[in-house]
């Protein structure tokens, strides 16, 4: 039997000859995926998406090189280096503290079904993020933002 003969693909339907050969000459590609995420470390709903997407990236076949850069986004640019305290703050932004309870519970619920817990109730402060986005950027920029991923403090989102 001749090697093109081979590598055909036999079933209950016949044989075929040219998607066995494919199979038989086709090397081994490796593919090459670069993703952006742009995210506030602050923001409940972008960790949600990160364990989303972790899972998601879990289950790329092996073939597949991920390369993933964090970019920055400030929700709250304005915030003070030393922030503001989040039941003023919040109630200002949204409306009411009753209001951004509900919305807090939206989030929470959302990230129990990704397997995290958030506890808003520890959060006493709404900080500006600009700083931990510098850090971000120089991890990066220094080739440490990491493959080791530390477990996240209960109540803090990065």
């Amino acid at each position: 039997m001749s090697d093109l003969f081979e590598a055909g693909m036999c079933n209950a339907d016949g044989c075929s000859v040219e998607a066995g050969l494919r199979r038989a000459v086709a090397p081994a590609v490796e593919k090459a995926i670069s993703v952006e995420i742009v995210s506030d470390v602050i923001c409940p709903w972008c960790y949600v998406a990160r364990r989303q997407f972790e899972r998601a990236a879990a289950n790329l076949s092996a073939g597949v090189k991920l390369s993933v850069h964090w970019r920055p986004f400030e929700l709250n640019p304005h915030l003070p280096t030393e922030g503001l305290d989040r039941k003023i703050y919040r109630s200002c932004k949204f409306g009411s503290w009753e209001n951004s309870q509900r919305l807090d519970a939206q989030v929470t619920a959302a990230a129990a079904q990704v397997g995290l817990t958030i506890r808003h109730d520890l959060m006493k402060r709404t900080p500006n993020t600009f700083n931990a986005h510098r850090l971000i950027w120089l991890a990066e920029k220094t080739g440490r933002s990491g493959r080791r991923r530390r477990r996240p403090v209960p109540g803090i989102l990065c």
